[in-house]
């Protein structure tokens, strides 16, 4: 039987040897989880300025069945006959065909470049029991477009004469809350929105329609703002941006909205020069 024995020297050798492993290791270690933490980065959101230009204030209206123009402030009034006008201010009908507390225009920073983005603020609602028609709860909608500057920046129309706008929209959404939302907090939710909208693959096509008709008598326009998605598989549109919770209700259905004739059932009217402070249109 034989017994091996290191020598002083040899122990010593063999020390080094495993302290210098140990010293590579670690180094590899800290090297891989460097690297790591050098790769998370996160992605810039898009930065959305103060408000721009302002509309807060007009009529809408409306024909009844029975041929009365009835009328709210900042709502179209919903389409029902006089013998039920007293359900004309009674949630879901309060609602009307559309309403707004403002509509407003932002810039907006994506990905370097600017745009123009349209925010329209609506109330709606639901009932948490639909069958029975109890548990009313009310909500509030942040509709945005996104889109070009020169889309808006020479609009010109012509007095008397309807005239539809159609804008390409590069991104939009809806951010439904239960309660009004803090100015910080509708950019962040906005900002979040955009960024996963514009990261997928599929985008639908999508148009801002202002459907305006410039009143030359008292100076006062009459409009309507919306949107249309449509989905290039089934060639379906859906009509976005209005409040009212059934479409079906509006006269003539919801594709007289896009239509010039649509001024002799329902509209907002508010005198020209306050729709300027929104959009910076000329009328001849």
């Amino acid at each position: 039987m034989s017994i091996l024995v290191w020598s002083k020297g040899e122990k010593m050798k063999k020390h080094k040897i495993a302290i210098s492993l140990i010293a590579i290791s670690l180094m590899l270690i800290l090297s891989v989880s460097y690297s790591f933490a050098q790769g998370r980065k996160n992605e810039a959101l898009p930065k959305i300025g103060e408000t721009i230009r302002k509309l807060d204030k007009a009529i809408g209206w409306m024909k009844s069945p029975e041929g009365q123009w009835i009328h709210r402030q900042n709502r179209i009034p919903a389409y029902l006959s006089l013998e039920h006008k007293i359900l004309l201010d009674y949630k879901e009908f309060g609602a009307g065909i559309d309403n707004f507390d403002f509509i407003e225009l932002r810039s907006i920073d994506i990905e370097g470049q600017e745009y123009y983005m349209l925010i329209k603020v609506t109330r709606a609602g639901y009932y948490k029991y639909s069958s029975i028609h109890e548990g009313w709860t009310p909500k509030v909608h942040y509709y945005y477009f996104v889109f070009q500057k020169n889309e808006i920046d020479n609009i010109i129309i012509e007095k008397n004469t309807p005239k539809l706008i159609e804008i390409d929209v590069k991104s939009s959404g809806d951010i439904a809350v239960f309660g009004e939302l803090s100015e910080k907090e509708m950019k962040q939710k906005i900002s979040y929105n955009i960024k996963r909208m514009i990261s997928r693959k599929f985008i639908p096509e999508i148009k801002l329609f202002l459907n305006l008709f410039c009143y030359d008598k008292n100076n006062v326009i009459r409009f309507l703002i919306l949107s249309v998605e449509r989905c290039p598989i089934t060639n379906y549109n859906s009509y976005n941006s209005i409040a009212a919770r059934y479409l079906n209700s509006v006269p003539n259905g919801k594709e007289s909205l896009i239509q010039p004739d649509v001024f002799n059932k329902f509209y907002y009217e508010c005198p020209l020069q306050d729709f300027k402070k929104l959009i910076p249109l000329v009328a001849e």
